[in-house]
């Protein structure tokens, strides 16, 4: 019988292997490609193993979910996740676009957060489902954050402003450190680490924020003289890049600070130090294949573990209500966010619609769903369900979906002149 690490190896062959496959084939983004072969894998699985119970496909499955994912994910994965992610936004554009990024990020972000913590308990109530307000909010600093690999990838290729991309990359970047931020102090407070006052959560809130990008800043230097006063190879920068994203991770939390926003700065931060590396595509690529992989690993995850979940229809409504929640309230914020930017800088027309539907859930919002703590199971079970639900219909309908909608925004906010940046668009 093979053992959990060699399962789990065969079963990501299998998802890396197809994937590339359908992406080939089938002319789509990699992330989504990668969910849906990933939902084939799983899928082939549960059904084999409940129609050949008598077979291997039952040890498979155990197997994987024998694998101490929260131990791992919260040592390794994340930091390194998240770096990935940052490394690859333009610094160029992030000082011009500061604003919409904060206020996005920040703003936009929490209120999300507690307008899907609101109607999600009202909802959970209506269907006579068990769901308190701490497990709603700790849902809402899941579903929250976003990834924009799928739709950076799209931006590149229809040749979009620098700007836009700019601001949708660094949206989602601090927002998932934001929302990483926020999942940590609620999880710490269902947990009864932390007291369940709005003040203590405030307090808990600010100081793992500001430590961690005040970590970040310092790695930053420390980078920045290591990279400027050594001749280094493309393998030691990047094996440089690897030390002080894990090692400063692990720092972080010794220290009680966010290691998400720690790496999300280290990230700019060394984007900003190789934009005139001549090996700057070399490394930049490691990176891409280090992204691609651990979302194929956090896919599969939850995947196996959803096969076990008891699936009632009175859940099936609530996970239907509740992609149609977290859309609205994404809207809803971002919108809001945008009309009080746009005293202050004129923003353009239909941007914030572009920014809610583009904003997919992925590999991290499965990841912290798995790393929610299990002291109630029932909803721990639910939190998942509902993670899963509204991860595949990101990734596939609005992931599938996106390249249409940016065709049009881009063919309404045609620039004035040719060589026109993002300022110069049309705005309504």
């Amino acid at each position: 019988m093979l053992l959990p690490h060699e399962s789990f190896s065969v079963i990501c062959a299998l998802s890396v292997g197809l994937g590339i496959y359908c992406e080939k084939q089938f002319n789509i983004q990699a992330t989504i490609s990668l969910l849906i072969t990933s939902l084939i894998i799983v899928a082939s699985l549960g059904l084999s193993a409940y129609y050949l119970p008598d077979l291997f496909f039952i040890d498979i499955i155990d197997n994987i979910r024998a694998i101490p994912f929260a131990d791992v994910f919260l040592s390794y994965m994340l930091g390194i996740l998240l770096y990935a992610g940052s490394v690859h936004v333009d610094t160029k554009f992030v000082k011009s676009a500061g604003l919409e990024i904060v206020s996005l990020a920040i703003v936009a972000t929490l209120g999300s957060i507690l307008l899907i913590a609101i109607a999600m308990h009202s909802v959970s109530i209506v269907l006579g489902i068990h769901l308190n307000w701490i497990d709603c909010l700790v849902f809402g600093s899941i579903i929250s954050p976003t990834d924009p690999i799928a739709v950076l990838g799209l931006l590149k290729q229809l040749k979009a402003p620098q700007k836009l991309s700019t601001i949708i990359a660094g949206e989602s970047l601090f927002n998932d450190g934001v929302g990483i931020v926020a999942f940590s102090v609620l999880t710490s407070a269902k947990m009864e680490v932390i007291d369940l006052s709005i003040l203590s959560i405030i307090s808990t809130f600010m100081k793992m924020a500001i430590g961690g990008i005040l970590l970040g800043i310092l790695a930053y230097f420390s980078l920045k003289v290591l990279f400027r006063s050594i001749d280094l190879s493309i393998t030691q920068k990047i094996l440089c890049t690897i030390t002080y994203t894990i090692s400063g991770y692990e720092i972080c939390e010794v220290l009680g600070v966010s290691g998400a926003l720690y790496v999300v700065i280290l990230g700019l931060s060394t984007s900003h130090l190789i934009s005139n590396f001549k090996d700057k595509e070399q490394i930049l690529l490691f990176w891409a294949v280090i992204d691609e992989f651990l979302n194929s690993i956090l896919f599969i995850m939850i995947g196996t573990l959803a096969i076990g979940l008891h699936f009632t229809g009175t859940l099936g409504y609530l996970a239907v209500s509740s992609i149609l929640i977290v859309l609205i309230a994404r809207f809803i914020c971002v919108n809001l966010n945008l009309s009080i930017v746009h005293l202050y800088k004129p923003q353009p027309k239909y941007l914030g619609s572009l920014i809610t539907w583009s904003g997919l859930r992925g590999g991290l919002a499965i990841a912290l769903a798995l790393c929610v703590p299990q002291t109630d199971i029932e909803a721990y079970r639910t939190i998942l369900l509902l993670t899963y639900a509204n991860v595949i219909f990101s990734v596939i309908i609005q992931g599938i979906t996106s390249e249409n909608l940016l065709k049009w925004y881009l063919k309404i906010h045609q620039p004035v002149k040719s060589n026109a940046g993002f300022n110069q668009e049309r705005v309504n």
